[in-house]
């Protein structure tokens, strides 16, 4: 029942319920606040609505007010449309939150706003329904962390009215709201020089949230303090009491008896952490413990050899304390740099670059933190800029090919470059996108802006796909970086089935990590995961046991257990030690589908599934038009689609499946921007679970299946409504 399911599901709004409750989980000590009263027309840093490349942000009205009848705010005929248009086109197509609504004047859009609106703010606006909006301050509603201004004292951060007798911040929600109000004899610049303070922004008031990213965010895991707060806890977050966190690589737990940090009454056995409530070390000692942690393995390891192998490398693969934010005050974060070399001292260099070009601070020492393609800075500013080039510089010079070719002796005969320019801005695509994990416990929080915004620099980054070049990458000597490594439309058909095999454990949640799905999904009734059959593969040799429900849910499984969460024993990484056959006579979905993304175990249980490395190629034969569909309103006429068209390699599991009866090729209107406008007949989609891409030979045939099969066929690319992505 996919309602069950759903229950399970830890998306949670951000609504005042949410924000009292993480207060009173952990004891009142929270103020979690949506900030009020920020006013748009006295900030000067705030973009205006009408400067292309800026987003808005808009509430809705009951009706337009006679505030609107001033002069400075009446708006022209072309600004009043480009809005109308834009605001439904959000409005229908990107926002689920009911409380404000952002909106983008994207560089590529023709239309203009009148010459005389170009500088306006805080108008009003009606949408092509006819619903009036109203422009607010990009922060309206913003709900972020504001327990550092509760503070006494601004050295710790604190508002400089706080006092021992009254404490304003904390007033608010003395008083039961969540709001804070920004005061209206405050410049606006007050608020632009210390929101800083209050990061990470946790979302707008009205936003769907994970439930646990949340708590990172936070850096408080509710579902121990829920322990000694049972009263408080709300009995809609019993769900949420379990949680996988993973350690970093190789940690053990402290051992109390050696001291370190902490008072005898804290116990912790370790070294101090950078934060200012649990500090109990001397500033001029704790910025050198990291040195003393370094000095103490470096004269007593009994491990003498590999300590001083590491410490060679290291003068190689320099980071500079200096060269960090906040790298004084820091510990963690470099003694785990510096555990990578010991870890590898008697292994492959490789290994060792690999995990240092993963590392933040590499990142952050060679500039390379979260550049950004080409492509992704256009689309987003109209600006052309390139990747940062710095580490792909470095990496050949200084780590590994130095700059001119040797011989077997090491000498340079030739005077013969390893690399030129071109190079460089090659291998610079390539190191795009890098950023890091959300916040976790258990680390040793990355502070910065002397606030509370928190960072991970213990685990190795993430990429973000929306900052990385897709496009292929020429290596040295004229060899593809891709180059040995498998054609993705090459892979073994149905390989989540294959030997080998991964998938990586996500728990409650059904939106994955790896991919990208919207997470509003999760939380659709109608949302339909790919569940996994229960019952064992009819396969006589293998025992029953041959089923990736067995191998998912474990050794219950395959003792014959009942299946139930109760009964399987979770792995947070499984990979397939055989491979799982699909007979000719077998329903299953697993064998229907031509690749998944996520499964659900039993209820409430969800396995990602994780690729194997392969190479899309950026030209190929036989090309098919794909498109992502949106709604657009029209004023006086039914919604009607707008297609964004791309192209795809058939032979790769690429879109979802639209099925036509009519394709209606003549049927085209282009509206003012410029912008196709289609509007085909078209039936359900086929598909056996959301987000499934297929091949387009797949597509073909569920469509020729259909109940008018001889009706009924694959939208063609002349039509424009071919498969959907």
């Amino acid at each position: 029942n996919n309602d069950d399911n759903n229950d399970n599901t830890p998306f949670i709004p951000i609504d005042h319920d949410f924000m009292r409750l993480f207060s009173n989980l952990l004891g009142g000590t929270l103020y979690l606040y949506a900030i009020n009263d920020l006013r748009i027309q006295d900030d000067p840093v705030t973009a205006p609505p009408c400067q292309k490349g800026s987003t808005s942000r808009w509430v809705p009205l009951d009706e337009c007010s006679s505030s609107n009848n001033n002069s400075a705010l009446l708006l022209g005929k072309r600004t009043e449309r480009l809005f109308a248009r834009m605001i439904s086109y959000f409005a229908n197509n990107n926002n689920a939150n009911p409380n404000v609504l952002d909106t983008t004047y994207f560089n590529d859009i023709n239309a203009e706003c009148d010459e005389q609106d170009q500088l306006k703010k805080g108008f009003e606006v009606a949408d092509l329904q006819g619903n009036c909006w109203l422009n607010v301050h990009p922060d309206h509603w913003n709900v972020y962390d504001f327990t550092v201004w509760t503070k006494l004292g601004t050295d710790g951060g604190g508002h400089p009215g706080n006092s021992a007798a009254r404490n304003p911040i904390k007033e608010f929600a003395e008083s039961g709201s969540t709001f804070l109000d920004f005061p209206s004899w405050h410049e606006m610049d007050r608020w632009q020089d210390n929101k800083r303070k209050f990061a990470p922004l946790l979302g707008r008031l009205g936003d769907l949230v994970n439930y646990y990213d949340i708590q990172q965010a936070l850096g408080v895991n509710v579902s121990s303090s829920t322990q000694n707060n049972s009263d408080a806890a709300d009995d809609s977050m019993d769900d949420f009491s379990l949680r996988l966190v993973c350690g970093s690589p190789y940690e053990v737990s402290n051992d109390a008896t050696l001291g370190g940090s902490s008072s005898s009454a804290q116990g912790r056995g370790a070294f101090d952490v950078a934060i200012p409530a649990l500090m109990t070390t001397s500033t001029n000692d704790f910025h050198q413990q990291k040195k003393m942690i370094w000095t103490e393995l470096a004269l007593y390891a009994p491990d003498q050899l590999r300590q001083r192998i590491a410490w060679c490398i290291s003068q190689l693969l320099v980071v500079s304390t200096s060269a960090i934010t906040k790298g004084y005050e820091s510990t963690e974060m470099f003694t785990v740099y510096y555990d990578i070399f010991v870890r590898h001292a008697f292994g492959n260099y490789k290994d060792v670059l690999k995990e240092v070009s993963y590392n933040s601070l590499m990142a952050e020492m060679l500039t390379y933190y979260q550049s950004k393609s080409t492509a992704y800075v256009y689309e987003q500013k109209g600006n052309i800029e390139y990747a940062d080039e710095n580490y792909a510089r470095e990496i050949m010079q200084l780590f590994t090919n130095g700059l001119y070719v040797l011989d077997e002796k090491g000498n340079n005969i030739n005077q013969v470059l390893v690399y030129d320019n071109d190079d460089i801005e090659e291998y610079a695509r390539a190191w795009t996108g890098f950023e890091n994990q959300p916040f976790r416990g258990n680390i040793e929080p990355y502070y910065y802006n002397n606030n509370k915004s928190r960072s991970n620099r213990i685990d190795p980054m993430n990429i973000n796909v929306k900052y990385r070049d897709v496009f292929p990458k020429m290596g040295l000597n004229r060899k593809y970086i891709g180059d040995g490594v498998p054609l993705c439309e090459d892979l073994p058909e149905r390989h989540f089935l294959q030997k080998g095999a991964v998938y990586r454990l996500l728990g409650k949640s059904p939106t994955p990590e790896l991919h990208m799905d919207p997470i509003e999904w999760s939380t659709n009734p109608e949302y339909q995961p790919l569940s996994l059959s229960q019952e064992p593969n009819n396969d006589n040799n293998n025992n029953g046991n041959n089923s990736l429900f067995s191998k998912l849910c474990g050794a219950a499984a395959a003792a014959g257990s009942s299946s139930s969460n109760n009964n399987c024993e979770f792995r947070p990484k499984v990979v397939l030690d055989e491979s799982i056959s699909c007979n000719d006579n077998d329903d299953d979905e697993l064998c229907s589908v031509d690749t998944i993304r996520t499964v659900q175990v039993v209820a409430g249980i969800f396995y990602e599934y994780i690729q194997p490395p392969c190479v899309h190629l950026a030209f190929f034969n036989d090309a098919k038009t794909v498109v992502t569909a949106t709604t657009i309103p029209r004023d006086g006429e039914n919604t009607i689609y707008k297609y964004v068209m791309m192209i795809a390699n058939p032979n790769t599991a690429s879109a979802g499946i639209a099925c036509c009866t009519n394709t209606n090729s003549d049927d085209e209107n282009e509206n003012e921007t410029n912008e196709t406008i289609i509007t085909p007949e078209r039936n359900e989609p086929y598909y056996y679970y959301w987000g499934e891409r297929t091949l387009y030979s797949t597509a073909q045939e569920r469509c020729s299946a259909g109940q008018e099969a001889s009706s009924e066929s694959l939208c063609s690319s002349s039509s424009s409504s071919s498969s959907s992505s």
